[in-house]
Parts: structure tokens; C-alpha cells; sequence
């Protein structure tokens, strides 16, 4: 009985001297928060509109989370008091400072701070001659996104990103003479900028890299929802000496030969594979860097 109850609080005492925050260990995904992004007065139709800008931060989260990198921070899990505190923060101007403590507070490692910096619609509405009740609708558009990446551990800028997407969509019928662009049209632009930014976020902090080359075929480290696409051609490099700056003994990369180009032929949940488009000049081995 001593004996068991000598081994509980040894337990105890181990779980309650376990980190309960902290960052996370290398070989763990890293976790994610994606804040409310601040609309610039050169964006101000977004706000006019009404447009929901929660879709940018919803489909930006269910493409990091689909990468396997990423961990998000779980928004439904807090607060209004919480949320709204988040979108002070991310208008405050000064989330650089305030990036350990949200992180802390929060478990989370990298803070995505999207401000939407250009919105431009145009929609063109036609009478239909064989039917004078309906309307042809043609609409087309262009986003412009800076996102700033926080790094809370370091207190830093890990790095910037401005993204671009633009959206023509089909004609369709409308049954009125509205020229406004519609909310269908703004989703489908959002979808087009955050599915471009979900693959340039990851593609900085998870390089794209061969995990293996066998029976002709490429394994890439990227799977369904990173942008990637069957069809796509990619250039494949071969990792060579590292370069080390003399004055400072710090590594500045390494050397890089073009092995060649492969064409993306399947996507998978976790992977995507890809066959040469022509002979390539060498081997691709795992770590080698895609881009």
C-alpha cells in the first residue's frame, strides 16, 4: 500500500512539473494563430459590402491545418471577450510587441497577421434579348493580401508575404439588372488568395522537399490543401555544400544544381508524386529542395 501510494505521488509530482505551455519540440507541427484581417482604406468596398472577412481566416486555417504542419489555435474554444481582444490586437499596430505574451497565453507559436491592402471589383450585367426578364451577370475581381508572420518566441518578424489572386468568373443569368459583385464572387476570390497563401506561408517555414524518388517517380512532402496541383511542373534541385559567411561563420544555404523538372501526376492527403518531364540530370535524393 506504501509502495502504490509512494508511486501516485511520484506521478503527481512528475505531471505537475511538466511544462503545460511552452513551444513546441521540433518534430512537432507547429501551432498557428490566424488573426482577423484588418481591411486598409484602399480595401474599404470590403467593408461597405459586408462582406464576411471570417471566410479569409476560415479557409486559411483549413489549409494549414491540411498541410500536416500546422496545429490551429481553436477559436470555438473561446471567449467573445477573448475574441475580441484578438481583434484589438491585430489593429493595435503594435503585435510585434505583444506577440510572446498573446503566444503564451494562448499556446501558440506563430501569429498570422493578414491585412487586406488592395480590393478591386468589376461586374458588367447585359439584357438578354431572347428573354427580357433575365440578365446576363459577368464578374471578375483582385485581392492583394500582406500577411506579417510573428514569431512568439523570439518577439520577431519571422517574415512578410504579399499575395495576390484575381477571380473571372463564368457568365451566369441573373434575374435583375444588379451590377454589384456578389458574395459568391467574393468566396470564390478568397478561396483563390488564401489557397496562393496557405502554399507560400507553408512553403517558407516547411520548405517543399524530395522524400523519396523510386520507379521514376518524385515523393514530394506535400499533400491535399497546399496549393499543389496535379498538373503543376516543378523544378527539383540538388542540395550541394553548405555556404558559410567567412566573417561571421553563420550559413547563408548551400549550393544548388537543377536536376530537371517534374510534372505533379497525383495528389494525396499527406503527399503528392511527381515523373520527370524529360531525363533529369541526376538522382533526386530526400531533402533535396522543390520549387
Amino acid at each position: 500500500m506504501r509502495y502504490g501510494m509512494l508511486k501516485f505521488l511520484l506521478l503527481a509530482l512528475v505531471i505537475t512539473a511538466a511544462p503545460c505551455g511552452g513551444q513546441a519540440r521540433a518534430d512537432d507541427p507547429m501551432s498557428v494563430a490566424v488573426l482577423t484581417p484588418v481591411v486598409a482604406p484602399a480595401a474599404q468596398e470590403i467593408s461597405s459590402r459586408r462582406f464576411d472577412t471570417a471566410d479569409v481566416v476560415r479557409l486559411m486555417e483549413e489549409g494549414l491545418r491540411n498541410s500536416g504542419h500546422f496545429i490551429l489555435y481553436d477559436r470555438a474554444k473561446t471567449s467573445e471577450d477573448a475574441v475580441l481582444a484578438e481583434q484589438a490586437f491585430a489593429l493595435s499596430g503594435k503585435a510585434e510587441g505583444n506577440a510572446a505574451e498573446f503566444g503564451k497565453l494562448r499556446n501558440v507559436n506563430l501569429i498570422v497577421q493578414p491585412t487586406i491592402t488592395q480590393f478591386r471589383t468589376a461586374a458588367r450585367v447585359t439584357a438578354m434579348d431572347e428573354n427580357p426578364d433575365k440578365f446576363r451577370k459577368k464578374e471578375a475581381g483582385s485581392i492583394n493580401v500582406n500577411y506579417k508572420v510573428l514569431d512568439t518566441t523570439t518577439l520577431q518578424i519571422k517574415f512578410t508575404l504579399n499575395v495576390e489572386a484575381t477571380a473571372d468568373l463564368n457568365t451566369v443569368v441573373a434575374d435583375r439588372s444588379d451590377n454589384r459583385f456578389s458574395n459568391e464572387a467574393w468566396l470564390q476570390l478568397v478561396r483563390a488568395i488564401t489557397k496562393k497563401s496557405v502554399y507560400e506561408i507553408g512553403d517558407r517555414i516547411f520548405p517543399m522537399v524530395v522524400m523519396q524518388f523510386k520507379n521514376n517517380q518524385v515523393y514530394l512532402n506535400r499533400g491535399e490543401g497546399t496549393g499543389i496541383e496535379v498538373g503543376d511542373v516543378k523544378e527539383v534541385f540538388s542540395a550541394g555544400e553548405d555556404l558559410v559567411d567567412p566573417t561571421t561563420g553563420k550559413s547563408l544555404g548551400s549550393t544548388e544544381d537543377s536536376l530537371g523538372k517534374i510534372r505533379i501526376t497525383r495528389v494525396l492527403p499527406k503527399i503528392s508524386v511527381g515523373v520527370p518531364v524529360s531525363e533529369l540530370l541526376g538522382t533526386p535524393k530526400s531533402g533535396d529542395p522543390v520549387r
